[in-house]
């Protein structure tokens, strides 16, 4: 049996990538995180002084991770799709509005009761506008990406 590479067994090893652009003879070392490497490491790397650096294209997002969440996970190959933990066809088929409601709003489940508490108060017309305020303030602010 062969030997584990040495970057499965030596902890001491640093979590990088190696790359030297072959046009300029350049060396970069980029951090990997996670088991991924940042596509803005790439703009660094470039053939002259005006150049906009090196972007990297991958038609059809086939092995793109557009960011990293607690909130959400997605695994296309093998059809998970989960929101805080939860598989998304039990939010869908068993959850009520409430309580995936509830579940935007406190990041768990409720209880039946509670989400039936937060649904009384959506009924109350000052009250329902302060839950709504307070789902706005909890979603990430908008940022502008790079797109070609």
């Amino acid at each position: 049996m062969a030997a584990a590479p040495a970057w499965q067994t030596d902890p001491a090893m640093p979590d990088t990538l190696t790359i030297t652009d072959n046009r300029t003879g350049a060396t970069y070392e980029i951090p990997v995180e996670q088991g991924a490497i940042r596509a803005t490491a790439f703009e660094q790397m470039r053939a002259a002084g005006d150049d906009h650096g090196l972007l990297v294209y991958d038609p059809a997002f086939m092995n793109t991770a557009s960011c990293t969440s607690h909130v959400t996970y997605i695994d296309g190959d093998r059809g998970i799709l989960l929101y805080r933990g939860y598989p998304i066809e039990e939010l869908a088929g068993h959850s009520s509005y409430l309580e995936t409601a509830y579940l935007l709003v406190h990041g768990e489940l409720s209880p039946r009761t509670q989400a039936e508490e937060l649904g009384a108060r959506h009924h109350h017309p000052h009250t329902g506008a302060r839950e709504r305020q307070e789902i706005h303030r909890r979603l990430p602010p908008r940022r502008p990406g790079r797109f070609l």
